[in-house]
């Protein structure tokens, strides 16, 4: 015999309730005992204003719930019994039974809130009467929850899916378990005796009667027996394994004639034949967009079937339930928002016998967009440091949702893709936070834009706009520059790294003796930028060679601009004429240790350079140096000659070399 978890006997006095088989309490509030419901010990007795709480739950999964019941005034309004189902959300789950309008009420949340099950009995509910109710189901989608009210089986709710999270309210009696006032829906009568198991249990004993036969069920096959009080004790059967289809899809009970219930009940010397058996009700489904075609979805394809054949061919709820989105996608090409489409409902029940057809349309919303909520980006002004959006994003048709960012940079007209570089980042949920961050790279200085583009699995997308500022100061240039050197001192008051180069304008380098332009520019790290211009007189610099008129032999690059060329041609053994040659310092420091030497003394056989520090008296030297200090446009004169011997017979070139030491302060 299957011993119960709970077993709570409401005859303690007080307001601590006991349980029997178990170190379980409760607690009574604002109610009292009365006789209990076989006329000894006591029972709980609610005014309309109190109520009990049980510290358990209603077992998860299988489960069998056992009460007695007495209402002591007419129920026209609704009476909660019992419920373990504390929350009016989407996230409620749980067991409630109450009587409204004289009707008993059994309604199983088992997921959520919208997934329900509602029973409804047909016979009304009677003052002052006491009543035995049994719920019970083995956890399975194979067996329904069967109800059970005074011996006889009065409903069965079809299981649409089984209990996948377990609830944790506790167990309420006399009003609901909602805490909300508007849900108190408190009792007025009387309750006694509740009995929980975690197992499947039938509420009596019980055998099969078949043109006089008596027989129990077991291993899949009916077996006679005398209907002793041991028989139904030991071989008693429990009605939903007979109204659920065997491997064959067919009911066990409908292989006897006529059968029906035999009941024994405790104290009776006979047996008492209670009921004729009757099968749970059958629901099925058919989908149709025409009305002319109807189909169904099974094992991953969409199937046809002649609406005559809905009974046994069509969809259970839980099937039509579980057809996945991309099914429908599918049947409906793709388009489901412009689409509407019938659903044909099949309900059969043995008793009474007459099946019954209904037809609804249902129509496809178009898709919403997904909400982008509470987007922003901090901070909203940044140089080099990161700048973070973030958003709450939420499709409220369950979509599952995808994004990208776009950035249009300050001074651009279109908006580039950054976040991913191509493509969707994909979210596994119709709800998520999406947090980017970026930084300068990203940007120019100045307003830039921000777009977040979010789309749903059918592609409806919403966008959200913001705006960063990059802040950004221009470099500086500090600039003094004469004949010969420009300095400059560049830098960057946000300390950006700085590049710069200098250009001739309208030239590839300095023209001597005109006016140049010259050009500084600076560039930061973000772009920044800043320049100066300023017109220099186009001059020599180094120590330069000249003639009496001031013209230059060869330039600061060392390319000649003349030559030194003597008047007439020499006859082997003459010397040719003075010349006088300047050397300048057009350095813009002071020179020493100056030295003037010929280059190649000996240019042609027969013939030699000489240089001297005075032309009268010409002395020939190899070098001649200058130990005093020539100053900035300093000069030197000195003179050239060739002389030859009789053995010369060709002319040719001389080069002339000056070096010195800088002083610089």
């Amino acid at each position: 015999m299957t011993e119960p978890i709970h077993y709570f006997k409401f005859d303690e006095e007080g307001n601590t309730l006991i349980d029997s088989v178990s170190d379980t309490t409760g607690t009574l509030y604002n109610a009292t005992r009365d006789i209990g419901w076989n006329g000894q010990g006591k029972s709980l007795k609610f005014n309309g204003s109190g109520y009990a709480q049980l510290n358990t739950k209603i077992p998860h999964g299988s489960k069998t719930i056992n009460l007695k019941f007495k209402f002591t005034n007419e129920v026209d309004s609704q009476q909660s019994i019992i419920s373990n189902y504390a929350s009016g959300t989407t996230n409620g789950r749980g067991l409630r039974i109450w009587v409204n309008n004289k009707k008993l009420y059994v309604q199983w949340h088992l997921g959520s809130f919208e997934n329900k099950l509602t029973f409804e009995s047909e016979e009304d509910i009677v003052v002052n009467k006491w009543y035995d109710l049994w719920i019970t189901w083995d956890g399975t989608l194979n067996n329904d929850l069967s109800i059970f009210l005074n011996k006889i089986l009065i409903g069965a709710l079809e299981p649409n899916q089984i209990e996948t999270q377990e609830y944790n309210g506790i167990i309420t009696l006399g009003r609901s378990g909602f805490q909300s006032s508007q849900y108190y829906y408190s009792m007025k009568g009387q309750i006694d005796e509740l009995i929980i198991y975690d197992k499947e249990v039938s509420p009596y004993d019980a055998l099969l009667k078949s043109n006089n036969k008596y027989y129990t069920y077991q291993n899949n096959e009916f077996i006679e027996v005398e209907p002793t009080v041991e028989n139904f004790k030991e071989n008693f059967v429990f009605l939903p394994q007979l109204i659920t289809p065997n491997e064959n899809g067919i009911k066990p009970y409908k292989l006897l004639d006529n059968p029906s219930i035999v009941t024994y009940i405790e104290d009776d010397e006979v047996p008492i034949v209670s009921q004729t058996v009757i099968a749970s009700t059958k629901v099925r489904f058919l989908v149709s967009k025409d009305k002319i075609n109807y189909q169904i979805y099974r094992n991953g394809e969409w199937i046809t079937i002649d609406k005559d054949n809905i009974l046994e061919q069509g969809m259970t709820k839980l099937e039509l339930e579980s057809i996945p989105q991309e099914a429908w996608a599918e049947w409906v090409e793709n388009e489901a928002h412009k689409y509407s489409f019938d659903i044909l409902i099949g309900i059969y029940s043995e008793n009474p016998n007459t099946p019954l057809m209904r037809s609804i349309t249902v129509n496809y919303a178009e898709n919403e967009s997904p909400i982008i909520i509470n987007a922003y980006i901090e901070p909203d002004t940044i140089h080099n440091e990161f700048a973070t959006l973030k958003a709450h994003v939420k499709d409220y048709e369950g979509d599952k949702i995808s994004f990208k960012v776009l950035i249009k940079k300050a001074g651009t007209d279109e908006f580039v893709q950054v976040s991913p570089l191509e493509g969707w980042y994909n979210r596994n949920a119709s709800e998520t936070e999406i947090t980017q961050a970026f930084n300068f790279p990203y940007f120019n200085p100045g307003e830039n834009e921000v777009k977040l583009v979010v789309k749903d699995e059918r592609g409806a997308e919403a966008e959200w706009l913001g705006r960063i500022i990059l802040s950004n100061t221009d470099p500086i240039i500090t600039l003094t520059y004469n004949d010969f050197v420009m300095k400059a001192a560049i830098g960057d008051d946000d300390g950006d790294d700085v590049a710069y180069r200098v250009d001739f304008i309208f030239a590839e380098y300095l023209k001597f003796g005109e006016e140049n332009i010259i050009k500084l520019e600076v560039k930061d790290t973000h772009g920044g930028y800043a320049s100066q211009e300023f017109t220099v007189i186009g001059t020599y610099r180094g120590l330069m060679f000249k003639n009496e008129s001031g013209e230059y032999f060869v330039d600061n690059k060392g390319e000649v601009l003349m030559d030194l060329l003597f008047d007439k041609t020499l006859i082997g053994g003459q010397t040719s004429e003075t010349k006088k040659v300047i050397l300048e310092n057009r350095h813009e420091f002071p020179l020493t240790n100056i030295k003037i030497e010929p280059e190649n003394p000996n240019f042609v056989d027969g013939a030699v350079l000489e240089i001297s520090e005075t032309e009268m008296p010409f002395n020939p030297k190899s070098i001649i140096q200058i130990l005093e200090i020539m100053p900035v446009l300093g000069e030197k004169d000195f003179y050239v000659r060739v002389r030859t011997n009789r053995s010369a017979h060709q002319g040719g070139y001389f080069y002339i070399k000056s070096t010195a030491s800088p002083i610089v302060k």
